[in-house]
């Protein structure tokens, strides 16, 4: 639990939620935001950083200066957050679609530097984060507090403060369409898989979501 400040609690709140506690999962998503300030720094572990801190900010660099990189890690870094295709009983549903971007011959068009982690869900922790408080406040029937998450959610990937801790940008677009799916603006949700599709139109789940879509109709 202690690995870095969000990731596997979020893991654990995932698995939680799909589990059917969802108090439970917001008593931990909770210990995470209140965990994530603005200190800390967004880092990925799938071929995507090739140093240690990427754009780091001024607060960031003098943390690293003061503190050795144990303390480091558990305090002031959230890594991405990456489930197994063995772990799909502890993954929303919407991040199944992760596990299979390829359609068609896309698998054929796979970077050597994606094949590691091709079938895994990966996402970035705050973005998980804000979906997970959705999807559960959701269910906790706490209104308020479910759009305030989906407001954090869009502000987490529309805001260019954020551009430099968001390594999954496709994932993090998906769960806020899926959002927009769930608040039954299908036309929103939509235009964010296209816009998704549009970024990279091979091996990307918007593929599927956007057939999803067309079947609707």
């Amino acid at each position: 639990m202690n690995t870095d400040v969000a990731s596997t609690r979020l893991k654990l709140a995932s698995m939680l939620y799909c589990k059917g506690d969802l108090q439970l999962a917001a008593d931990v998503l909770e210990d995470v935001e209140r965990r994530y300030d603005n200190t800390v720094q967004a880092m990925c572990g799938c071929g995507r950083m090739t140093t240690l801190v990427a754009k780091p900010r001024e607060t960031f660099t003098e943390t690293v200066n003061e503190e050795n990189i144990d303390v480091l890690s558990t305090n002031r870094v959230a890594y991405c957050v990456s489930f197994l295709p063995q772990e799909a009983f502890c993954v929303p549903p919407i991040l199944h679609y992760e596990m299979i971007r390829a359609v068609g011959d896309d698998i054929q068009h796979i970077r050597v530097s994606e094949r590691k982690w091709m079938n895994w869900a990966v996402v970035d922790s705050r973005p998980f984060l804000h979906y997970l408080q959705y999807i559960t406040f959701r269910g906790l029937g706490l209104r308020h507090r479910q759009l305030q998450a989906f407001r954090s959610l869009g502000g987490s990937i529309v805001d260019g403060s954020h551009h430099d801790q968001v390594f999954h940008p496709k994932t993090a677009i998906h769960l806020y369409a899926h959002c927009w799916e769930m608040e039954n603006r299908p036309e929103e949700a939509l235009d964010l898989y296209l816009k998704s599709q549009s970024i990279m139109p091979r091996n990307n789940a918007a593929n599927w979501h956007i057939r999803r879509h067309t079947n609707l109709q």
